[in-house]
């Protein structure tokens, strides 16, 4: 009997792309039928364009293929991914976007590692045919999190990989808020098999995710996985105390040997307002994480769905 192989993808606005998108897959994805069932998953995260109609034409046309999850509104990309794990009945569970920069067909070379035992198999950019200060801050939030979170972490980043139902069966087990599966994926310690690629630029279409949102990905993937800002606000504190201590003193002594008249107003003034920037930072950096334990302990769910079609 052969396993199923379910494909998650996520949809945020993606009416140019889904016409050529999902053909595109389906051509790709025949050579997957010769040894593997097949569903796929389109997780509708709110789209406010025609992307949903669409999606409910194929579904028509591939009732037993396609399967729709439609959110009540956008609640993310990280969530709608979750949300088809979750869904997800494959014996093997793979994720990629709709934007056509990843190749589905590299989909094989995964599923010959899965089939070898290996139960995550994780595709990272050697290369991105892509440029804009978006795709700097990009690398750089690689580079920091390899450097200070997870040393497994590809320097390249990843948002397209495969993994087994164990894995899956964790992830949503531990359905974690405002977190990033691309790091807890490697803190589960499976053993996993990373595959180089070169992502194409994208031709259709303008991508969503911008400056802002690749900020916030930033904040919540420190605040989520490591204290290292909160130890940063520390370590500044103390050597901030120790040099006041000793540019006051320094400054008492002056006028009581060797009778220099105190002067500085300039001085004073910036240093009080390069104190009180860095506090009003810190304060800034405490909030993230009481947010977040706000968040966390409201109990809400991640995302409200608003209708499942799947006629398989």
């Amino acid at each position: 009997m052969k396993k199923l192989f379910s494909v998650v993808v996520t949809v945020y606005n993606n009416e140019l792309n889904l016409p050529v998108t999902i053909p595109y897959f389906l051509k790709k994805s025949e050579k997957f039928l010769e040894n593997f069932e097949l569903e796929f998953i389109f997780v509708n995260d709110g789209s406010l364009d025609d992307s949903l109609h669409i999606l409910k034409e194929y579904q028509i046309t591939y009732p037993k293929l396609i399967k729709i999850i439609n959110f009540t509104r956008n609640f993310g990309q990280v969530n709608a991914m979750m949300a088809g794990f979750q869904y997800a009945k494959g014996d093997v569970v793979g994720y990629i976007t709709s934007d056509m920069q990843d190749p589905i067909e590299l989909f094989n070379d995964m599923l010959s590692e899965w089939s070898r035992g290996i139960k995550l198999v994780i595709a990272t950019r050697e290369k991105r045919n892509e440029k804009g200060i978006g795709i700097i801050f990009s690398k750089l939030t690689h580079y920091f999190v390899n450097k200070t979170i997870d040393k497994k972490f590809p320097k390249g980043g990843y948002d397209f990989f495969l993994m087994d139902r164990v894995v899956v069966n964790k992830i949503v087990e531990i359905n974690e808020k405002n977190g990033q599966p691309s790091i807890l994926l490697l803190w589960l310690g499976f053993d996993y098999k990373i595959i180089s690629y070169i992502r194409k630029k994208r031709d259709i279409g303008k991508s969503s995710w911008t400056f802002s949102n690749k900020v916030k990905l930033l904040i919540d993937i420190f605040t989520t996985n490591t204290y290292l800002p909160l130890r940063a606000i520390s370590i500044i504190g103390i050597f901030s105390s120790f040099f006041s201590l000793f540019f006051g003193l320094a400054v008492i002594l002056q006028w009581l040997f060797i009778d220099i008249e105190v002067k500085g107003w300039t001085s004073l003034v910036l240093i009080q307002v390069f104190f009180s920037g860095l506090i009003m930072f810190s304060l800034g950096i405490i909030g993230e994480y009481l947010w977040r334990i706000f968040d966390y302990l409201k109990g809400r769910p991640n995302y409200i769905v608003d209708e499942i079609i799947d006629e398989s």
